[in-house]
């Protein structure tokens, strides 16, 4: 995840990545897409496509029968090493958020406190696919 809520991993992830496929995301951010990327996205109200930022290919319609009409289309890519690095940064990011959230708080301190998001995080688990 990037933007507000993500972190430097995803952030990273996105401005190296080569496509980016936007499903049903009205993301406003500008900073955060790539500059050289192919940007595709779907989504079903045709006002979103390109609103935000400009995009390669703009597809109106519902995500799940958009992606098995395009899944075809597409080359699988035998080399991992563009995903195996953004699995690691994460990783790295989440270890040191979560030493971070072990650290003791100053004295009376909820360890709730917002803007301490790594806490939070380390309470909520983790996406099975970057366990």
């Amino acid at each position: 995840m990037t933007g507000l809520l993500g972190n430097e991993a995803g952030y990273h992830a996105i401005l190296k990545c080569d496509t980016l496929l936007l499903l049903g995301a009205d993301f406003a951010w500008r900073q955060f897409y790539p500059d050289k990327a192919t940007i595709i996205q779907v989504d079903t109200e045709p006002t979103h496509l390109g609103q935000r930022h400009p995009v390669t290919l703009g597809v109106t319609g519902d995500i799940a029968p958009t992606v098995e009409a395009l899944l075809p289309r597409i080359e699988q890519r035998t080399g991992s090493a563009f995903y195996d690095e953004a699995v690691s940064h994460h990783r790295e990011i989440v270890a040191d958020n979560n030493a971070k959230a072990a650290l003791p708080g100053k004295a009376g301190e909820s360890r709730q406190v917002p803007g301490r998001p790594h806490r939070q995080t380390r309470r909520s688990g983790r996406h099975p696919l970057l366990r």
